[in-house]
């Protein structure tokens, strides 16, 4: 039997149907009220719960006082076109996040050298195979006829203290091709610069996030 609602002096039955009805609606709304108002609803909170957040860098902001005069140069004719780097801001500290990409990077057994580190600084050179050159790279349809044998990734890696706690961590890679070219008209050349896909960059950023996430 239904229940009775006093209604104007007058009794109205409310129906078995009608009362499922109303505890349907009344069920979906407090599901999407909890939806709105559970922990990370809210716009621009990343992955790690509030100590983790992806943030937008220049393709000039890595650091660039501590390259040499003919990377900035290098830098700067090509800045409109170079993809901005991967950027990262945590709440931990500088040397926990120098530290843990080192030890990241030496575990992955990278071939790297021409090493220049301090301690929010960190730059070296990878050599890459031809399959990790094309995997790290945009093609480049003016380098369709070279035949590409491998590269070089040049990579820095820079951290910077903000105002509310959080420490900025903004990483970016130069690439270079090793190969021949087809073309017999072209010049030769030692290498070809090559724009980043920022995947490796990426892969970077994603093993920050986890580790320290995996820490709290």
């Amino acid at each position: 039997m239904g229940t009775i609602v006093l209604r104007s002096g007058r009794q109205e039955r409310m129906t078995g149907k009608t009362a499922i009805t109303t505890f349907r609606r009344t069920s979906i709304g407090i599901f999407f009220l909890g939806l709105l108002t559970a922990p990370g609803a809210a716009q621009g909170q990343s992955a790690g719960d509030g100590d983790a957040r992806l943030c937008t860098a220049s393709a000039n902001d890595t650091a660039t006082t501590k390259k040499s005069k003919k990377d900035r140069e290098r830098d700067q004719k090509g800045s409109a076109a170079a993809a901005a780097p991967a950027c990262l801001e945590l709440r931990a500290t500088t040397l926990d996040v120098q530290e843990y990409l080192q030890s990241y990077i030496r575990k992955k057994q990278w071939r790297i050298a021409d090493e220049t580190m301090s301690e929010d600084f960190w730059a070296f050179s990878r050599e890459l195979d031809k399959e990790e050159l094309l995997a790290f790279t945009k093609p480049d349809p003016k380098n369709a006829e070279v035949h590409w044998s491998g590269g070089k990734a040049l990579i820095r890696i820079s951290t910077q203290e903000l105002s509310d706690g959080f420490h900025r961590t903004v990483i970016r890679a130069d690439f270079r091709g090793f190969g021949e070219t087809a073309d017999h008209f072209a010049q030769p050349k030692p290498w070809w610069d090559l724009d980043s896909n920022r995947s490796l960059e990426n892969s970077l950023i994603s093993a920050l996030q986890s580790y320290f996430r995996s820490r709290r």
